[in-house]
């Protein structure tokens, strides 16, 4: 006896396997997408670190031509524990032993995490450490060095291997003439800058 209205129909094999298939495709997709999202967040954090430690290097060598020479380096820096304390009379006389404070300073006066976590600690004062912001296995890391013979601070990070090319590495100088901590378009304004001063006072 036939029942009446009981015509089930349901999916063939074909009809699954093309389901199967484009959800196959459209995770694929995602998978790539969410990738190559996760890998220019990573970049520009890399890029912005680099930034914001010139910037304020810059700012504090500016701050310094008309501070007082025991004003200190970074104020908001209060974490005495981890390197000494550093001034402004530092910041201008830039001997090596000097810069190398100023150096642990601003790395770790803000807590500069690497994306990549290729090291736990916030940044290096040694350029030739595994290859320095050249080697693959410092990907993201901060790099703040000192080349006395050029009297050139580097800040430098890779954000893309191979870290050899310098298409793939972020990286700042700092150059001077007569203190090599001091910027020259600082020092060339310099008596802009006080005379600017003075009028305001």
């Amino acid at each position: 006896m036939k029942l009446l209205g009981h015509n089930k129909k349901g999916f063939t094999l074909i009809e699954l396997l093309v389901v199967v298939a484009i959800i196959g495709i459209l995770a694929a997709v995602g998978v790539v997408a969410y990738n190559g999202y996760t890998s220019s967040a990573k970049a520009s954090t890399v890029k912005t670190n680099v930034k914001n430690i010139y910037k304020m290097w810059i700012n504090e060598n500016g701050r310094c031509l008309v501070a007082d020479s025991n004003s200190p380096v970074l104020k908001s820096y209060t974490d005495g524990t981890k390197v000494q304390p550093a001034t402004c009379d530092h910041m201008n006389r830039g001997h090596d032993t000097r810069v190398a404070r100023i150096q642990q300073i601003f790395i770790n006066a803000v807590n500069f995490k690497n994306p990549y976590g290729t090291h736990s600690n916030n940044g290096s004062t040694n350029c030739s450490d595994q290859g320095g912001p050249n080697g693959d296995a410092n990907l993201g890391h901060l790099f703040i060095c000192y080349d006395s013979s050029k009297m050139t601070v580097r800040i430098a990070a890779c954000f893309k291997t191979p870290c050899s090319s310098s298409a793939n590495r972020e990286e700042n100088f700092i150059i001077n003439f007569l203190n090599p901590l001091l910027p020259l378009k600082y020092w060339l304004f310099q008596p802009l800058r006080v005379l600017l001063l003075c009028l305001l006072l």
